[in-house]
This record gives C-alpha cells, structure tokens and sequence, in this order.
C-alpha cells in the first residue's frame, strides 16, 4: 500500500512539473496567435480600406488592387500573396488609404479654390522632430519651392497657428504609418491636418520626401504607383519630375496664373528725309503696332 502511494505522489509531482514546463507556451501561444501570410493581407487591406469579401476571387482582387501600388510601376499585379507582396504590406508608409473613396482623412481630388491656392499659409510645430527647426525649415522650404515651381501655388511659412490653411505636427503614430495628410474640402478652410511620425528616423532627404508626399494629400492627391504619392517613401526628395504622374495633376489643378496680356503700343515709324517746311524740319511717320515699349520717337 506504502508503494502505491507513493507511486501516486511521483506521477502527480510529475504531472505538476510537466505542467509548469507547459504553462509558459499555453500562455504565449494564446496571447500571440501565429501570423500568417494571409493574416497580415487582410490587416492590411482592412487598414487602408481595401473592399475584400472574403471568398477567394474576391481575396484575389482585393490582393491585385493593393499590388498597383505595392509594385513598382511595369510589374503586372498577380492577385497571388507571395512572399514579395507580405513585405511590401509590412514596409513604413503613409496611413492614407491607397485609393479616391471617402475616408475619415477626407476624399481625395477636391482642391483648393482659385484666389486662395496662390496664397496658402502652412505652419509647422518643430516640437518632437528628429532635427532642429534650423536645419528642417530650410528643407521644408526647397519642398515648397519645388511645388511653386511646377505650377501655379503659392505657398508660405507662417508662425500663426490660427491663421494658417495647413497645420503640421510631429506627433507618436504607432504601427508602420510614418506620415498622415488629409484631404481639402474644396474651400479656402483653416487649419488642414498633416502629422510626420517623431519616431520616424531618416535622413533629411527621405523627411523632406516624407513632407511632400503629406503635402500632396493636402493639396488633393490621392495615391499613385510609382512617383512622389506612391504609399512608401522609397527615395530622398529631389524635386517633382516631369514624369511623375502628380507632375500634370499639379498643372492642371493648379494653374499658372496667366501671363499679362501684350500692349501692343503705335509705334511711329518715319517715312524719308526731314524737309525743311516753315522754319522747321518736317518729318513723315507711319503708325504700326509692335510688341515693343520702345519705338522711334523724335
């Protein structure tokens, strides 16, 4: 009887250190779930607001739409989640959603009216930026002069707050978002939204690309494959190029102001040798129009 017993009281010391061995993996298996490939898609088509119905063409469709813009331009979308694409959907980028519909950062395509987009007055709170306000606000500025060269926006600093159309802060965003911008209303509105990630750690270059990308969804432009609005900051700010595809949205949003009209001024021309005519040189003239302030006054 002794034996049993004691028998019963080995397997149950075992059994409780079996079991506290365990314990540990019961635990952290419970509290992080494995992440699949297929997981981390559907995160991230619910985060950017991807329309997916859960069957499987319409994971496929939802999947190819999101590899427009995870995939550099000319590589055809597959609707397939390979190992490329779950990258690309865990890479920092913009928290936007990648598309024109209604969202609570606004709807892309509405603009700024004209008499107010030649004179818009942005203000930046520095607090929290990873570089001093001396060496970021120069940046910023090269930003603000590379839009106003390509069209015809105005745009300036201004260190009112309450005065200014577009407001920017840094500010903790947590998850892969580095940057938000929102959409205008289409009216000359104060205090339009723009936050950079503090946490957000690059070179001046990628923070000014970074800036301008944020910008843009200021200004009305939704997200493109490839160029300044693609979703991820994949280069260091160097100007809009012709061949980005918000190069001639810019344009046609925001036009140049038209040149002043030409005066075209008579200019007198004259005609053969001064003659003498009463004590005085007569001169003939003839009258013509040129694109000239000048002419041949005698």
């Amino acid at each position: 009887m002794m034996r049993y017993h004691m028998l019963k009281w080995n397997l149950f010391l075992l059994a409780v250190v079996l079991t506290g061995l365990a314990f540990p993996f019961l635990i952290l298996g419970q509290q992080s779930p494995q992440t699949t490939p297929e997981s981390i898609a559907l995160e991230y088509l619910s985060k950017y607001e991807y329309a997916v119905d859960r069957s499987v063409t319409g994971k496929e469709r939802a999947i190819k739409e999101a590899q427009g813009f995870l995939f550099m331009p000319g590589v055809e979308p597959t609707g397939k989640l390979d190992a490329y694409t779950v990258a690309a959907m865990q890479a920092l980028r913009c928290g936007c959603p990648d598309h024109a519909r209604a969202s609570e950062y606004g709807e892309a395509r509405a603009t700024w009216p004209k008499g107010c987009y030649d004179n818009l007055l942005i203000h930046v709170d520095f607090a929290g930026s990873p570089y001093p306000e001396s060496q970021l606000r120069p940046a910023f500025q090269d930003v603000l002069d590379g839009f106003m060269d390509v069209c015809g926006l105005g745009l300036s600093f201004t260190n009112d707050r309450s005065q200014a159309n577009i407001v920017i802060n840094w500010q903790a965003i947590s998850g892969q978002t580095i940057g938000l911008g929102y959409y205008p209303n289409g009216t000359c509105q104060l205090g339009l939204r723009q936050h950079l990630d503090r946490s957000y750690r690059a070179t001046i270059g990628f923070i000014q690309q970074l800036f301008a990308h944020e910008l843009g969804h200021n200004l009305g432009f939704e997200h493109t494959n490839g160029g300044l609005m693609h979703p991820s900051i994949r280069e260091p700010w160097s100007g809009i190029r012709k061949t980005d595809p918000t190069y001639s949205r810019l344009v046609k949003a925001y036009e140049q102001p038209s040149e002043p009209p030409v005066v075209l001024l008579p200019v007198r021309k004259p005609i053969g040798p001064k003659l003498p005519f009463e004590g005085k040189w007569l001169q003939l003239f003839e009258l013509s129009t040129e694109t000239s302030t000048g002419g041949w006054w005698n």
